[in-house]
């Protein structure tokens, strides 16, 4: 693939994902709407904590088997017979996963409802959640299946036409049954998302072939292993997140806690969009190429993913850290005003980690768990020594400092790590980039207010001009481009 092909499609696969995220957050505020109109601020709380409940429930019954499985189907989607062995042994991981934490959860409801809610009466909303956990775990294969096969738009499709039909039944739900129709709607929104996802899943064209039992359980059992090594990813970020939260409130209390929380979540928010586009699409092709001992190509795809991601997100994460006070307080209120000068530098960790995040997933490709598990707990432990460092001379300021530090080092050291892994990373021109996005989204916070305007217009018309010219005269964005008058000088030639 050319370079301008990998472009499109990277822009493509980036547009459809985080639209379908954004409909599917819109869908999600209107189904809290529709709860707190109902149910008022005691359906609100309750909904919060089944939600959080379900959440924890996944988690528990994943164990890293999803992203293992996209890496396997991606591995045998050019042998029919391989790719229909490893399909099954997804659906079977995941369903028997499913299955046994939903049996030890049905266990421990009493316990549970006893634990959360100081009763037993919602020991049945929790059974509600158990059954809805199987059918979340049978709809997380088949969107596996299609993140293998690297059906981008399908499952995009799949995930705003359930998020939409969960809205929906939740309105009858809430308003007829009241609180106890909480947890039917979790149910049901879970049921959408299998029968979307199987629909979807269908579509792929597999042949039939048969396969023994104990084939099927020793690859699941492969799967599985390699699935600890995301399962030990997510841990130790989880346990970052929260070691870094108590370093905060042991320092500033609960409410320089509730400061430094509200600059993470503004800016890791923005950044998880451009970040769940490269898992969806950018990973299992890199997987398949890697694996078919294609490095260079992968080189040069992985440099594009990053240019493009950095592209996309230039003038979102510049546009946060300028006006990081105004955000703040339509997003919290002016009491959070504290949290202004943190925006900017966990804005520039996000940067990095956009730059980090494909060289990362190139090193999960090649499932080296020792070697990836331990430069993960190596900047864990360097990141919270740090912050605790500096946490005394620079106050709540200093976690974000070090935080944005760390990960600014350790985006060095692993894309060194993939450049002898791939032979070689054309780059060159993404570190100008790089820096650039640095230096404006640090320092542009403490330029006047004017001067963030015409600066932010200015990286606005850098990136668009740099975007036509990686996609091309003939595609739309440039076409549209040269549709406008003001904006003409800014796309490419036609005849470039």
């Amino acid at each position: 693939m050319t370079a301008q092909s990998n472009h499109r499609a990277i822009l493509r696969a980036s547009f459809l994902t985080g639209g379908a995220q954004i409909v599917s957050l819109c869908l999600g505020l209107v189904r809290n709407k529709v709860v707190a109109l109902c149910l008022g601020t005691a359906g609100v709380g309750l909904s919060a904590m089944l939600n959080q409940v379900f959440g924890i429930m996944q988690a528990a019954s994943t164990l890293g088997i999803p992203p293992a499985g996209v890496r396997a189907v991606a591995l045998s989607k050019d042998d029919n017979e391989s790719m229909i062995l490893s399909v099954k042994a997804v659906r079977y991981a995941c369903v028997s996963l499913a299955v046994v934490v939903a049996v030890v959860f049905a266990a421990a409801s009493p316990l549970i409802s006893q634990i959360l809610f100081k009763d037993y009466q919602h020991s049945w909303d929790l059974l509600v959640l158990v059954v809805g956990l199987v059918f979340g775990q049978m709809a997380a294969a088949e969107q596996t299946i299609l993140r293998g096969v690297g059906k981008v738009g399908g499952l995009a499709k799949v995930n705003v036409s359930a998020s939409a039909v969960g809205a929906v039944l939740t309105v009858p739900l809430v308003y007829f049954i009241g609180q106890r129709g909480i947890a039917p709607a979790i149910l049901v929104s879970s049921v959408a998302l299998f029968w979307f996802s199987r629909r979807a899943s269908r579509m792929v064209p597999m042949a039939v072939t048969a396969h023994e039992p104990t084939e099927v359980t020793r690859k699941a059992w492969s799967l599985a292993k390699v699935g600890a090594t995301f399962f030990g990813l997510t841990i130790i970020g989880m346990l970052l997140s929260l070691g870094l939260s108590v370093l905060v409130r042991q320092h500033a209390g609960i409410e320089g806690n509730g400061i430094y929380q509200a600059a993470v979540a503004l800016t890791v928010t923005i950044a998880s969009f451009v970040l769940s586009a490269m898992g969806q699409d950018f990973y299992p092709k890199i997987v398949h190429l890697l694996r078919s001992q294609r490095h260079e190509e992968a080189a040069v795809y992985c440099a594009n993913q990053i240019e493009m991601g950095l592209l996309m997100a230039f003038p979102i994460l510049a546009a946060v850290s300028f006006f990081s006070h105004e955000l703040i307080a339509l997003a919290y209120s002016r009491d959070f005003h504290a949290a202004d000068p943190l925006v900017g530098m966990l804005a520039a960790s996000c940067w990095a980690r956009i730059c980090y995040w494909p060289h990362m997933l190139c090193m999960l490709a090649e499932a080296n768990a020792t070697k990836i598990l331990s430069a993960e707990l190596g900047f864990a432990l360097c990141t919270a020594i740090v912050a605790w460092l500096a946490l005394p001379a620079c106050g709540i300021a200093g976690v974000a400092v070090a935080y944005a530090a760390c990960f600014l080092v350790y985006s060095l050291v692993v894309s060194l790590v993939v450049r002898r892994m791939t032979g070689r990373l054309p780059i060159a021109g993404i570190w100008q980039l790089y820096l650039i996005g640095l230096v404006c989204i640090v320092g542009g916070f403490y330029l006047h207010v004017t001067l963030r305007i015409v600066l932010l217009a200015v990286l606005g018309v850098y990136v668009v001009r740099r975007l036509t010219t990686n996609l091309g005269p003939t595609h739309r964005l440039s076409k549209l481009v040269q549709s406008i008058p003001l904006l003409r000088c800014l796309a490419p030639a036609s005849g470039s």
